[in-house]
């Protein structure tokens, strides 16, 4: 089985990658997936992605989508 938070760190980078995220939330997920990697991150990226308006979709909770305007 493979390890989630490796899994967690692959799917943020790929995040922080994509071009219609904002700038300043792709270089806080570059920062904190440095140490996401090692497991310790991860609750403070959660924190992150909400304050930037993503969330986790319930069908799998390591894909993000951005929430609407009337869920936030």
């Amino acid at each position: 089985m493979k390890n989630p938070a490796s899994q967690f760190v692959k799917r943020i980078k790929k995040l922080a990658n994509d071009k219609n995220v904002p700038f300043l939330l792709q270089q806080e997920l570059i920062q904190q997936s440095k140490w996401a990697a090692q497991g310790q991150q991860i609750e403070k990226i959660k924190e992150i992605l909400q304050k930037h308006g993503y969330s986790f979709t319930k069908k799998d909770r390591m894909f993000l989508k951005k929430r609407s305007e009337s869920e936030i």
